[in-house]
């Protein structure tokens, strides 16, 4: 009985882990640098550089989906946790 609840605060500890790196990941992307757009005219407030921009949504696509993988761990890691708990 012990081995298994040491098993469970294991994958506990390491579902916390993947979980906050997922939401480090979340916060990188979204963190960019695109232009403010006025809300008036829906239209940047300041010059944009098209090349930049494709940049900047690309950047953010990886560190989306990175942060997605991560949290797909934590959600496993939930799920073993919580059977890991029934036995």
């Amino acid at each position: 009985m012990t081995t298994i609840k040491g098993a469970i605060v294991g994958v506990n500890v390491l579902g916390a882990i993947t979980a906050f790196v997922a939401a480090w990941y979340w916060f990188k992307a979204s963190r960019t640098s695109l232009p403010e757009i006025d809300a008036s005219s829906g239209k940047p407030k300041a010059p944009v550089s098209m090349l930049a921009m494709a940049k900047e949504m690309g950047d953010a696509a990886r560190l989306n989906r990175r942060a997605a993988s991560w949290s797909g761990i934590a959600a496993i890691l939930g799920a073993v946790s919580l059977l890991l708990n029934s036995i």
